[in-house]
């Protein structure tokens, strides 16, 4: 049980502190809506893998391979719209004092976060490949290990994305030029993952096709 736990704990590190859309679009709401706001992104993982997970582990062993394919041509293409959005936002001036009528609510930042996570390739081939096969090693065991495991891995995964949010939404509130800058570095790399998403899918497609 106490390494189930321990691989829990690295593996929640290794998830909140690899670069990804989700953690990206954290810092940018954080930059540009505050904190109360965006530290609702954090919980989204919980939200999305209460659907992706037990699927998963339904057909560990048959997710069809041109599926995944399609999966980062869409996550490709929703990372790339908020991308758009953001850019647009800074265009038109945003900042971490936006007035209330420009602030999305708590459920839209969510839904947001969770169409991010559920769009994400990344996070069924990491479920599919780690995750998954220790979360049945741990339920072989009993479910209280499995939840044990899971309660590791999403601690430290929800804490690393709030620290982001709450680091970021200081960082907003020094400068106004830092805000600008760390704002369009977000939309960069949004618009790297979602291209990178998409060159992924069409080179599966195209392998499959050869």
């Amino acid at each position: 049980m106490l390494a189930l736990i321990v691989q829990g704990l690295s593996l929640g590190l290794a998830a909140g502190m690899s670069p990804g859309p989700l953690q990206t679009y954290a810092i940018n709401s954080a930059l540009r809506f505050g904190w109360r706001r965006a530290i609702w992104i954090a919980f989204a993982p919980l939200a999305s893998d209460a659907i992706i997970v037990p699927l998963i582990l339904l057909f560990l062993s048959a997710v069809p391979e041109a599926w995944l394919n399609v999966l980062k041509l869409a996550g490709g293409l929703y990372t790339l719209w908020l991308a758009y959005g953001a850019w647009r936002s800074i265009q038109a001036g945003a900042t971490i004092a936006a007035s209330e009528a420009d602030v999305p609510p708590p459920l839209t930042m969510i839904r947001r976060a969770l169409f991010i996570n559920m769009l994400s390739p990344g996070v069924y081939i990491f479920w599919i490949t780690i995750n998954g096969p220790l979360l049945r090693e741990g339920w072989a065991q009993s479910p209280l290990v499995a939840l044990a495991f899971l309660l590791a891995f999403y601690s430290v995964l929800i804490g690393l994305v709030a620290a982001f949010v709450l680091v970021f939404d200081r960082l907003g509130r020094l400068d106004a030029r830092l805000t600008r800058a760390i704002l369009l570095l977000t939309v960069l790399i949004l618009v790297v993952l979602g291209a990178s998403f998409i060159v992924q899918g069409v080179s599966g497609f195209a392998a499959l096709a050869a």
